[in-house]
């Protein structure tokens, strides 16, 4: 036979649809393919339940729950931060400077060149005015040069002797 069978040989059911399918395909008429292919679409978006209206509908309803996600995230890292810098800005030292007070200030540049003994303190400089939010102006003796830089930069130099007194305590034997 033509296609490719014995003569009295029964094919199965599948084999026989293929070999029905490709006699059709082979004989040019495929208005029928055509419809059974458009049957089988309307049949799939019927079943997957396809409406475009409705899967716009929730596709919006996905972003908006997107949004509310997202700016719960960003409430709650906000709050944090605010927190965070609250616990911090409480644990600065407020230094308090006066005019004619003699001062070490601390030099940055250091930290890059780091070394055992180098100090990334220099001074004594003298503090010649105190402007507001923390910007002090400082007095160099050796250079006799006027210059402005950051409270929180600087730190009390105490000249002079320090008082080290010392107590002893004598403990007693247990009784």
């Amino acid at each position: 036979m033509e296609d490719g069978r014995e003569e009295g040989e029964v094919l199965p059911i599948e084999d026989t649809l293929k070999v029905d399918a490709l006699a059709a395909i082979d004989d040019k008429d495929l208005s029928w393919f055509a419809d059974l292919l458009e049957l089988k679409t309307q049949w799939a978006i019927k079943a997957i339940n396809f409406d475009l209206a409705s899967a716009g509908e929730q596709r919006m309803l996905d972003l908006h729950e997107l949004k509310e996600l997202w700016m719960d995230a960003y409430d709650c890292t906000s709050t944090y931060n605010a927190k965070t810098k609250e616990w911090h800005d409480q644990r600065l030292l407020k230094k308090e400077f006066a005019k004619g007070d003699k001062v070490l200030l601390f030099n940055s540049h250091l930290k890059l060149f780091p070394g055992k003994l180098k100090s990334k303190w220099t001074g004594p400089f003298v503090v010649k005015q105190v402007h507001p939010l923390g910007v002090v102006e400082l007095w160099n003796k050796e250079h006799t040069s006027l210059f402005k830089v950051n409270g929180y930069r600087l730190k009390v130099y105490y000249d002079g002797p320090i008082n080290r007194a010392m107590s002893v305590i004598h403990l007693l034997a247990p009784p």
